[in-house]
């Protein structure tokens, strides 16, 4: 459902601007109405149903979290049965509608990665799981902005029953919830970004819930097909240790999964040599690795560079490069080497 709103209307104390997204929960770009240069977020849906018990976990869990990933609440209200919470402003698209809206290197998907991955382990950290990590709950700005919203199912570690399943798509829920059966949330959260990691890299679901109409078989058949299909990978296309991450975050048994999001940091942190430089490197056909024998021979004397003038030496090197297909190897190199120049 679209909500509707026009310019000039007010919503408590804050004037709508201009819409961020139309779908509930609506996201609008408001100002204060005592002061114009007073800007917030809001996020609004109608109060039906179970709207006011999910704005009550969004307040609770917002008002937990101090993370520059995650929006910081302002202030909530009810307005004529329009429910909002306004939050310190961001702007963006929703991963679902920049997904939609074009292709990106696999680059700039692990710098939103990281930054989604960073808020949910400040999350975690706190005592909470999110419970609902999905690409409609991830907004990405410019270069490497992230947030992460979605807020409604977020519970206390110690308060999340064996036997709910969380609101939204199940097309990101781990297949233990999905059985109904004793689960580490943790680990839960950890299959949900293994997921949105894979729809990233791959243009498209793994498990899109759209294959089966509304019925009540439905949890089950998904349960069958995430426990059967084979593991996650993103595609040769991508970096191994890349493709290793997504497999071992959306195992299907969650004893073989990633013990937690903090894993997920190190793993991306380990490898940040790689991507950072990709991204700033021109490539059409990213992320295509040739046998590490293949490159070219990379002469490094680390003890006659300054580390910083290393790093633009070998940028400009690899901007050389004349076959886009060789460049992931090339940063692999590279990030080996500017350890060493280095001395780490």
């Amino acid at each position: 459902m679209i909500l509707q709103f026009n310019v000039g209307d007010q919503l408590g104390a804050w004037v709508f601007d201009h819409f961020l997204v139309f779908s509930e929960p609506a996201l609008l770009a408001c100002h204060h109405v005592d002061d114009p240069t007073l800007k917030a977020t809001l996020e609004v849906w109608e109060d039906k149903g179970l709207a006011r018990t999910r704005l009550n976990r969004r307040i609770t869990a917002l008002q937990s979290f101090d993370h520059h990933a995650i929006p910081r609440l302002i202030e909530h209200g009810d307005d004529d049965g329009r429910l909002f919470i306004a939050m310190r402003p961001f702007s963006g698209d929703s991963l679902s509608d920049r997904m939609m809206g074009g292709s990106f290197g696999w680059s700039e998907g692990c710098a939103w990665l990281y930054r989604v991955a960073q808020a949910l382990q400040h999350i975690h950290s706190m005592g909470w799981v999110h419970r609902g990590v999905n690409p409609q709950a991830i907004y990405v700005g410019d270069g490497d902005e992230a947030w992460l919203l979605g807020m409604a199912s977020a519970l206390r570690v110690d308060e999340v029953p064996n036997s709910e399943i969380p609101s939204g798509n199940i097309s990101y829920v781990a297949p233990e919830v999905l059985a109904d059966q004793g689960h580490d949330p943790i680990k839960a959260d950890v299959y949900s970004f293994g997921c949105v990691a894979y729809e990233l890299l791959r243009g498209e679901p793994a498990f899109p819930a759209a294959a089966w109409a509304e019925n009540a078989d439905r949890d089950r058949m998904m349960v069958d097909w995430k426990t059967r299909a084979a593991a996650l990978d993103p595609g040769p296309q991508h970096p191994d240790w890349l493709r290793s991450l997504v497999r071992n975050c959306a195992h299907p048994d969650a004893a073989k999964r990633l013990p937690d999001v903090d894993a997920i940091v190190n793993w991306l942190e380990g490898s940040l040599g790689s991507w950072q430089i990709a991204e700033s490197a021109p490539s059409q056909t990213p992320g295509i690795l040739l046998p590490r024998q293949q490159l070219p021979p990379l002469h490094v004397q680390p003890a006659m560079w300054d580390p910083e003038d290393f790093a633009e030496a070998v940028a400009a090197r690899a901007a050389e490069m004349q076959e886009p297909e060789n460049r992931d190897d090339v940063f692999y190199a590279v990030s080996v080497a500017m350890g060493m120049a280095a001395g780490l």
